[in-house]
């Protein structure tokens, strides 16, 4: 179970309690917190996306989308995306 201070994919940050949506403007003049994350624009809300895994993870994932988009191209049965 994750606990209130674990990251999940696309969640919203609010850096204030904002009456309307955030302007593309707003956004562009806000600084970004150098923690590793994406941050970006979405209908006015400011979200925030997990890293790209790294290190052996990445690896990992890397061979297994390798390997699946190879069985799917032989067999036709569609494409990989990760």
């Amino acid at each position: 179970m994750k606990d209130a201070t674990t990251p999940t994919r696309l969640r919203p940050v609010r850096y204030d309690e904002r009456p309307r949506p955030m302007t593309l403007e707003e956004y562009a003049e806000s600084d970004e917190p150098e923690d590793g994350y994406r941050y970006e624009l979405v209908r006015g809300q400011m979200l925030v996306q997990e890293p790209a895994p790294g290190g052996p993870h990445g690896h990992s994932q890397n061979r297994l989308v390798w390997r699946l988009n190879n069985w799917m191209q032989a067999f036709g049965q569609g494409e990989v995306f990760a």
